[in-house]
């Protein structure tokens, strides 16, 4: 454009504060040349900026605009009518559940004392109270795992927090499937890529199998910043030996990404095999996602927590 004032469209209203923003947000980026500071003329910065109508155009110009996040797509399962009545249903995911009344039969005189007096106020922590972070923590079988570690949260909101925490966009992210729907889809609205991890199928009769050698293949190393595992998983029921996990975390170690597990399943293993290491005990870059709505049969408690040695987590 010219640098002639009288050339400028009339409606210009440039002062001299938003000048020199301009010309030293384009020093910083190696747009113009130090020569081009001296100059303080609102229509020299017009020509080099290509801004002509306002100092609102100019600014919208040079300041990036992140794009907006993807609306969260409605979540079928939840939305499934076998739900509403799990007795009559053969796709519910948890043990028989219980009654109120029967729970408490189980609480010794300490535990009964603590329900009679608890307070539904406010509470005062926000990772949980500490006697019950404590009491998960002690489930653990590392004592490096304590109530520092664990934050009590419904665990849909674990998934929410986790995701948050760990994300942002255009991060890379692998993920078992099936799996949970917001375990990858809250991912997904925040903008980052989803590659699948799926599991293979052996001879007719054996169970699926997760094979940590594509999880290596899907990992690219300085891009993906989490893995999402499921074990045991659902609907498949497959599970990696310790072996398999092992190298599990040791993919996810050497590639500097979090491990987040599902392990709303852990203790419900088929047969005689013994529960994986917790991700939290295995790794520091491990995260455990639990609770009690498929093990203990509570879903009505909507009580779950993280467990994690990272900061970034807790």
């Amino acid at each position: 454009e010219s640098l002639d004032p009288r050339e400028r469209r009339p409606q210009a209203d440039i002062d001299r504060r938003a000048v020199q923003y301009l010309i030293d947000l384009r020093l910083r980026r190696g747009m113009l040349s130090r020569s081009h500071r001296r100059s303080t003329a609102p229509q020299r910065l017009l020509a080099l900026a290509h801004c002509s109508n306002s100092r609102a155009r100019c600014l919208a110009s040079l300041t990036p605009r992140p794009l907006p996040e993807l609306a969260l797509r409605p979540f079928e399962v939840e939305r499934y009518p076998g739900w509403t009545d799990g007795s009559a249903s053969l796709s519910s995911s948890e043990t028989e559940p219980l009654s109120l009344a029967e729970l408490l039969l189980h609480a010794d005189a300490d535990l009964a004392e603590r329900w009679r007096a608890l307070s539904l106020g406010y509470p005062s922590h926000n990772e949980g109270s500490p006697w019950l972070r404590r009491e998960i923590a002690s489930k653990y079988s590392t004592e490096s795992i304590d109530e520092r570690h664990v934050n009590v949260c419904a665990p849909a909101e674990a998934i929410y927090l986790a995701s948050r925490a760990l994300l942002a966009a255009d991060d890379h992210v692998v993920a078992t499937v099936p799996l949970y729907q917001s375990l990858s889809e809250v991912a997904r609205s925040m903008r980052c890529e989803v590659s699948a991890w799926r599991p293979s199928a052996g001879p007719p009769g054996a169970p699926y199998r997760f094979d940590p050698a594509d999880l290596a293949a899907l990992i690219r190393p300085g891009r993906t910043k989490l893995v999402v595992c499921n074990f045991p998983h659902n609907p498949t029921g497959a599970l990696p030996t310790a072996a398999e996990f092992a190298r599990v975390v040791a993919a996810c170690e050497a590639a500097g990404c979090y491990l987040l597990v599902d392990e709303m399943y852990r203790g419900l293993e088929h047969g005689s095999r013994e529960p994986l290491p917790a991700a939290c005990e295995a790794s520091a870059i491990g995260v455990s996602l639990s609770g009690l709505s498929k093990t203990v049969g509570l879903p009505g408690l909507r009580l779950g927590w993280l467990a994690s040695r990272s900061p970034a987590v807790i």
